[in-house]
């Protein structure tokens, strides 16, 4: 496996199985927990059917869309999955003071950072995950909610940032036009000098290029370093993938809840693998 660049000091990485790839109707997900659940709210929207759950007696709550597990959290809304605590460790050791966050579901890596004193943006194309945040996941008013796509949010704001979290799905998949050249292109024109990029993709096994491409695309658009939190053997995982100036970080940082350490002290770092292809947006 490829070792870390010798001058960046990332002790632990992380990715998780998180069930991205659930089957059947969200009813069958909650008769099988080992816990009673509660559904808190279920509604459609124009971008897929929405099912929030709590479970009582973990003190939790699930955010899931469509068949697609988005968020867990627990009653202070901070995340129990393994990977949002290593995108937020990442952002937070990095220094970031201004972070724009692009993807909301239950918000959790939102009121995570802004709980750790940072002034956080949150973009979102579906205004009802805001809603939905705020009432049943904690997501607090300091965060400054946008309904826009993350793209055009780019496109069209002057303001700058110290760190960008990428967590943006369709259907299990970072949309074509969030992971292009171009795209990284015009996150890294949004970013302070010595910012960090964190980026949430999903892999269905240890074959699949998928996050490498996508890194390959984040390389080729900075010119710089860019490494990958993973772990093999797992099917169906998520992928961190750093990028723009990489900050020495420790994972886990010892504030995690004990099994999130537990996981976090299982991943490891490494470096693009080959061949690679990075994603550009069509030519008309």
């Amino acid at each position: 496996m490829p070792s870390p660049a010798p001058s960046v000091e990332i002790v632990y990485a992380f990715v998780t199985q998180i069930g991205y790839s659930i089957s059947g109707d969200n009813d069958d997900v909650a008769s099988s927990m080992k816990n009673p659940v509660i559904v808190l709210e279920e509604m459609e929207t124009p971008f897929g059917r929405i099912k929030i759950y709590e479970s009582p007696n973990e003190k939790s709550r699930t955010y899931y869309q469509d068949s697609c597990f988005h968020s867990r959290c627990d009653t202070k809304g901070h995340s129990l999955i393994a990977y949002v605590h290593a995108m937020m460790g990442i952002v937070l050791q990095s220094k970031a003071r201004n972070v724009l966050v692009l993807g909301c579901a239950g918000g959790n890596i939102s009121t995570m950072l802004a709980d750790g004193g940072c002034q956080v943006t949150t973009v979102d194309i579906n205004p009802l995950s805001f809603e939905l945040a705020k009432q049943y996941f904690w997501l607090p008013p300091s965060v400054t909610c946008v309904v826009d796509d993350a793209r055009t949010y780019l496109e069209n704001t002057s303001e700058r940032f110290d760190a960008i979290a990428l967590d943006v799905f369709d259907c299990g998949l970072i949309p074509e036009h969030l992971r292009t050249v171009e795209f990284f292109e015009l996150m890294l024109s949004r970013m302070n000098d010595k910012g960090v990029i964190v980026v949430n993709a999903i892999v269905e096994h240890d074959l699949d290029m998928l996050a490498d491409n996508v890194a390959a695309s984040l390389k080729k658009a900075s010119g710089a370093n860019v490494l990958i939190l993973d772990q093999f053997n797992e099917p169906d995982r998520n992928v961190v993938i750093i990028g723009g100036t990489i900050p020495e970080a420790v994972l886990p940082s010892g504030t995690e809840p004990p099994d999130i350490q537990k996981e976090l002290r299982t991943m490891h770092l490494r470096a693009i693998r080959k061949p690679v292809k990075a994603y550009y947006d069509p030519k008309d």
